[in-house]
């Protein structure tokens, strides 16, 4: 979800750190995970203002699904639309991991059959 974001941030006008980036590709000093470490590392510190990750999260700042696309009751559609933390929980729990397998069924089942019982 980060990365997804930072690489929003990094094409946009928004982002500062560009030519930076172009310098240390350039000198070839650097193996490409170093790089992606350096761009998150200087997302999190510029576009995030050096916010704590929780804060970010339950903001819903890294969210990228449209939630009237999700295939949920309207009650629970109602909840993740006015409640970014729970969106952001609901998200990560139905990304997919390297295997191409998602991070957690059970957590993505229990927010859709208890997200009225679950404090976010």
């Amino acid at each position: 979800m980060i990365q997804r974001k930072r690489d929003m941030w990094y094409s946009s006008s928004e982002c500062t750190i560009d030519e930076l980036i172009s310098y240390i590709v350039n000198k070839g000093e650097m193996r490409d995970v170093q790089i992606d470490a350096i761009k998150t590392y200087l997302y999190l510190k510029i576009a995030c203002e050096n916010k704590p990750l929780w804060e970010l999260f339950s903001r819903g700042y890294f969210n990228n699904l449209n939630v009237d696309d999700l295939e949920v009751k309207a009650s629970v559609r109602e909840k993740l639309q006015n409640n970014p933390a729970a969106l952001a929980l609901y998200e990560y729990s139905t990304l997919k991991n390297e295997k191409d397998e998602q991070v957690s069924e059970k957590l993505e089942k229990a927010i859709i059959n208890e997200i009225d019982n679950i404090d976010f």
